[in-house]
């Protein structure tokens, strides 16, 4: 958190709780722009070799990214529909899926 051993030694509880949670957000919010930006990245990237219009959300699905009001599991790309884990083929046949949908030219 970059406290000096004063300013530790100085805080009650709840201000160490606060700055805690403060920290921990503000980290948070860096991990998400590092993230955000590497995702647009991708888009530019992808973007002209590929015939439809696409998003960065479409690309490259994010965790915190919400749809109906709760958040997208980032473990859903890993599990079949009724949580079982998916086999190789079946992460093969999601991949052609995918590359049906981007076309020819990703």
């Amino acid at each position: 958190m970059g406290l000096s051993v004063d300013d530790f030694l100085g805080m009650d509880t709840d201000e160490f709780d606060a700055a805690s949670k403060a920290f921990g957000e503000h980290e948070d919010m860096l991990e998400r722009e590092r993230w955000e930006r590497m995702r647009l990245l991708g888009l530019m990237t992808v973007q002209p070799w590929s015939k439809k219009k696409l998003t960065a959300e479409k690309l490259l699905p994010l965790p915190w990214d919400v749809k109906d009001g709760t958040p997208k599991d980032i473990t859903q790309n890993h599990t079949e529909h009724d949580g079982t884990r998916l086999s190789k083929a079946a992460h093969r046949a999601r991949a052609e899926e995918m590359r049906k949908l981007l076309g020819e030219r990703y």
